[in-house]
């Protein structure tokens, strides 16, 4: 547990107080800051973040993935049509760095899927059912994660949890499936308005739509793992905070993260054709950074807002 007098905000480290003196910054809200980003490392630090987010990372890559493919196989076997698959396509390259060695990508891969499933279903429905129980091992490590952020204990037996993360799995694999539904029917109502409406108005039905329902499913999914993933619910105010702050900085990332890579780096020159996947596999490690940096700040931010206004209310009784 984090030491109640942490939270008064005032710098430990002396190295960072004769800095800030040097540089003759004597505004208290401003060192007040300073001391909260300091705590916030500090935490980072105690809590292995960076390390824990490179196994949450891998994990995504070795089972989330995969998962999501197979999910596609099975709607395209399902309904029959690849309209879906190509709208789940699209919201795939939503969280991806925005460029085209990344739509390639993922249109070759799902492209593979389709191939290998159609050339053996019962294989793929094998597949399948061993998928959701090793891809619950993702969202075992990152409810691990997450309680060692939130200080969560454990009290119940492995079994329990092992269930649990199953169910989360499904029903992550069923908000896609609904997803896959509603989005054909979006385009469907904007094709219809797009031929209606002045020219002026029209983009605010084609790619605009799509980007809302990314944003939308961003904030839906962020939430569900803040809200369900950790064994004890949090307070509403952290939830949000932390699902708002994830979709921003995601959203930041995936941007730089794509110019560095077109403007800046030479993964190419280093991996050649396997840049591409050097490149997402780092972005990923990113992704899960942002998931447990956004938690760390809250539950931080709002401890410190709680013991402040508890003093507060201790010297107004007084």
């Amino acid at each position: 547990m984090q030491e109640f007098s942490d939270f008064d905000l005032e710098i430990k480290d002396k190295s960072i107080v004769r800095i800030l003196d040097f540089l003759k910054l004597k505004n208290q809200k401003f060192r007040r800051f300073v001391a909260f980003i300091e705590l916030l490392l500090l935490r980072l630090d105690k809590n292995h973040v960076f390390l824990v987010s490179a196994g949450i990372s891998f994990n995504i890559l070795l089972y989330l993935i995969p998962l999501f493919l197979v999910a596609v196989y099975v709607v395209n076997l399902i309904f029959g049509t690849n309209t879906i698959s190509s709208t789940l396509e699209e919201l795939a390259v939503k969280f991806l760095p925005p460029n085209e060695n990344t739509v390639q990508f993922i249109h070759s891969i799902i492209e593979e899927v389709n191939y290998i499933f159609s050339k053996s279903s019962i294989a793929g429905w094998i597949g399948i059912f061993g998928l959701f129980w090793l891809s619950s091992a993702l969202f075992g490590s990152l409810r691990a994660a997450l309680n060692t952020v939130f200080e969560i204990e454990s009290p119940y037996i492995f079994l329990l949890y092992k269930l649990k993360d199953i169910l989360i799995t499904l029903i992550l694999s069923v908000l896609i499936l609904i997803l896959s539904f509603i989005i054909p029917l979006i385009s469907v109502v904007s094709s219809y308005f797009i031929e209606i409406l002045p020219e002026f108005l029209k983009w605010l039905f084609t790619g605009f739509n799509l980007t809302i329902i990314s944003l939308t499913y961003s904030f839906l999914l962020f939430y569900f793992i803040f809200r369900f993933v950790p064994n004890k619910k949090q307070s509403n105010a952290v939830i949000m905070t932390s699902t708002f702050l994830c979709i921003i900085l995601v959203e930041i990332s995936r941007h730089l993260f794509d110019w560095y890579v077109t403007a800046v780096s030479n993964y190419g020159r280093f991996y050649g054709t396997y840049a591409i996947i050097i490149s997402i596999a780092v972005w990923v490690y990113y992704f899960s950074l942002i998931i447990l940096l956004t938690a760390e700040f809250s539950k931080l931010f709002f401890e410190v807002k709680n013991h402040r206004k508890q003093r507060s209310n201790k010297k107004s009784g007084q």
